[in-house]
């Protein structure tokens, strides 16, 4: 049936009813913007960044051109020298050797707050408890481990005689902050050395701001090799709730005094640098090794609140990861291949000194999905300061990006309710991956930018505005459809029209019967469900030995699928008369024909043969229709296997695929609409394909095609007994004489 259009003025009604609703979610999804404001914990937001790491990661070239090295303190290291904690000789031993092989800086990520429990006064307390005065007064005469150790922070390492055999390195150790719950710890433990870091910017609002504080051991701070500040750095961190590390306080506040993280403290120190600056920006902070106007000083950004971005770079093979990842026990191999190998992989690096492999109490995730240490955060803190590699995130981008989301939502309100339905459905996937792709180049290019979020939110008003136009469009399509359909039932001629339109369709019809001698035996069925109906079945002669067959269904009932049902038959018999035998041939040209005139848009499905009578070869195809069945004396009813395009009127210059399948003498072949198998009884239930297979396999042996028809109708009529008929029937029936 023709469908009526909608009015203008119903089409702008719907068009403001939709526009309404896109502003709403509009409203809806800024809020939501605004309410969650520029949080890196908010999951779309944070799982998009990650998985840009995952398709640009940071380069981060061959370990022999890194300036950093981790000195890791491992199980293997363990296995050899003991359990954690060590006694300050054996991390004196460890630090005289790797000053040995010449690093540009040791950074320890180890606490040294507390006197060594494992020192020679230390174990005189123990034994004096226990009564062995003369072993407790023996060991009070040797040095203190602390004091040794300070030493070979302080001095190096000399031989008896006083003269150097290992210079000492510059050294980075670790201040730990102490949250203070309570008043009673404020100000605990701030008295230690002035970091290297300049007066802050008035006003400076860091992230972490602490008012108590573990430092190292006054005897360790208290000369620090040539340069005029303390050489602490603090190594507080505070993982996000999945323990994702994508950024972290490169400055920090404690005690009031502003310290630089552990790695990028030890790049001040190898850049020999007496002062940090940290200086105030339009997009957040910069921190400056160096004299800050000195062309060649090293410098990195900060959010406002000292908060570094790490652009992550993979750990890389395991041979790549055994070269950053130095084990401590293999730096006193005496191999001279060993040697050398150290010597070119510690000298004028910073050289991170961790303790690893203590549980989970140091595992971290990378947004590369990697298990990390947190040394490794400080160790790419390096890279990134040295290689000038950085990820930035302007506090503005957040407003950049809450009035990227508004503009594309009003263009959407704007325009997807006068563009055409597949237009709109395939543009909002389009803005999505496109808005998705500019993230990505603004990423490779150092910014984190997050256009996930308005892509995620131009894509709920957008489906919004789209789902209701959709809606409103239909709606008033059906409003126009029933308006059209009353119009036509309250003209008194039309029963007239429609009767005569019967006569006509079935005058139109061939015979229901077609018998040739012994080759073929075709009987057909049809009834429709109202006067005139959409099925029409069609058979005739291309040639002396082709028999061309047809059983169709037009979509929608009525006069016009009867009209539509009539140009269809008359195109498809025309075209198999013009064509002859070759079924995808007719297929082709009979869909690309009917395409072209259906101006009411609808629809037919069809199966289509043709038939050698000579040889029994049958060639089949379906334009969306239901596969027949095949069956005979001693043999199953089956369907044939499914060869079907799409439904004939929709697309023009379709392909058809072709089945065949050779009929032999007592072969059967039963082509039905879907008014035989969806015929339903007063309960609703459907005849169904079991019930047809049942009906043709218990047929009587011996019938001829028109008694296997009446059979067939017959077992449909019991089964609906009463029911109002609600679709056309249509049957035909193939046999091949035996």
């Amino acid at each position: 049936m023709r469908i009526g259009l909608p009015s203008r003025e119903r089409i702008a009604e719907a068009f403001k009813t939709s526009r309404i609703v896109g502003l709403s979610l509009l409203g809806l999804v800024l809020a939501i913007q605004v309410v969650l404001g520029d949080s890196e914990d908010v999951p779309w937001r944070h799982d998009w960044w990650d998985r840009l790491h995952n398709i640009s990661p940071r380069d981060r070239g061959d370990p022999a051109d890194s300036p950093v090295v981790i000195v890791a303190i491992d199980g293997n290291t363990m296995d050899v020298n003991g359990q954690w904690p060590w006694p300050r000789e054996k991390l004196a031993l460890l630090v005289h050797q790797i000053s040995a092989f010449e690093p540009a800086v040791i950074a320890f990520d180890i606490i040294f707050s507390k006197a060594d429990d494992r020192s020679p006064k230390a174990i005189a307390r123990d034994y004096r408890a226990f009564g062995r005065i003369e072993a407790a007064e023996a060991l009070e005469q040797l040095r203190d481990s602390d004091e040794d150790f300070a030493a070979i922070l302080r001095e190096g390492a000399r031989d008896e005689n006083g003269n150097m055999l290992v210079r000492a390195s510059p050294v980075v150790l670790p201040v730990l902050g102490i949250p203070d719950f309570t008043d009673e710890v404020k100000g605990q433990g701030c008295d230690f050395p002035q970091p290297a870091v300049g007066a802050p910017p008035e006003g400076l609002a860091l992230s972490t701001k602490i008012n108590a504080a573990d430092p190292p051991l006054e005897q360790f701070t208290q000369r620090r090799f040539g340069l005029q500040e303390a050489a602490l750095a603090a190594i507080n961190f505070t993982p996000p709730r999945d323990f994702i590390v994508r950024r972290f306080d490169v400055a920090q506040q404690i005690c009031d005094k502003t310290l630089l993280s552990l790695g990028a403290e030890a790049t001040r120190v190898r850049e020999e640098a007496h002062l940090a600056t940290v200086r105030t920006t339009f997009s957040g902070l910069r921190v400056f090794l160096g004299p800050p106007d000195a062309p060649d000083t090293l410098s990195f950004p900060t959010e406002h609140d000292g908060t570094f971005w790490l652009h992550f770079g993979g750990l890389g093979t395991p041979e790549e990861v055994s070269r950053r990842y130095i084990e401590a026990h293999s730096l006193f191999d005496p191999d001279p291949a060993a040697v050398q190998r150290n010597f070119d992989a510690l000298r004028d690096k910073v050289v991170l000194l961790a303790v690893i492999d203590l549980g989970f109490i140091d595992e971290r995730k990378s947004p590369l999905g990697e298990t990390i240490w947190g040394i490794e955060a400080h160790a790419q803190t390096v890279e990134q300061i040295v290689s000038q590699n950085f990820l930035r995130r302007p506090w503005f981008l957040f407003h950049v990006e809450t009035i990227i989301l508004g503009l594309l939502s009003i263009l959407v309100i704007l325009a997807v309710p006068r563009a055409p339905p597949a237009r709109s459905l395939l543009l909002l996937p389009l803005g999505t991956v496109g808005l998705l792709f500019l993230s990505w180049v603004a990423f490779t290019s150092g910014l984190l930018i997050d256009l996930a979020s308005p892509a995620l939110g131009v894509t709920i008003v957008g489906g919004g505005v789209i789902g209701l136009t959709l809606i409103e469009r239909d709606r008033e399509r059906l409003k126009s459809q029933i308006a059209l359909e009353s119009e036509r039932a309250d003209r008194s001629f039309l029963q007239g029209e429609l009767d005569a339109a019967a006569r006509i369709q079935m005058e139109l019809l061939p015979p229901k019967r077609f018998q040739r001698a012994e080759q073929v035996d075709l009987a057909c069925f049809i009834d429709p469900a109202r006067t005139v109906g959409g099925d029409f079945y069609d058979h005739c002669l291309v040639d002396e030995r082709h028999l061309f067959f047809l059983v169709a269904d037009v979509s929608g009932k009525g006069a016009d699928a009867s009209q539509f049902m009539l140009l269809s038959k008359t195109l498809w018999k025309s075209t198999a008369l013009r064509l002859g035998p070759p079924l995808d041939r007719i297929q082709l040209q009979a869909n690309s024909e009917i395409t072209r005139e259906n101006t009411a848009t609808m629809f037919v499905t069809a199966l289509c043969g043709v038939l050698d009578l000579e040889t029994g070869r049958l060639l089949y195809s379906s334009a969306g229709h239901d596969s027949p069945y095949l069956f005979g004396e001693g043999k199953t009813p089956k369907q044939l296997d499914d060869f079907s395009g799409p439904p004939a009127g929709l697309v023009e210059g379709m392909d058809y695929p072709v089945g065949e399948v050779t009929l032999q003498p007592g072969d059967r072949l039963c082509v039905f609409t879907d008014g035989v198998t969806e015929a339903m009884d007063t309960e609703g239930t459907l005849f169904g394909l079991e019930r047809l297979e049942a009906a043709l396999g218990t047929a009587q042996p011996g019938l001829d095609s028109a008694g296997l028809v009446d059979h067939v109708v017959d077992r449909v009529r019991r089964f609906t007994k009463s029911a109002e008929q609600s679709d056309d029937l249509t049957l035909m029936v193939i046999s091949i004489p035996e």
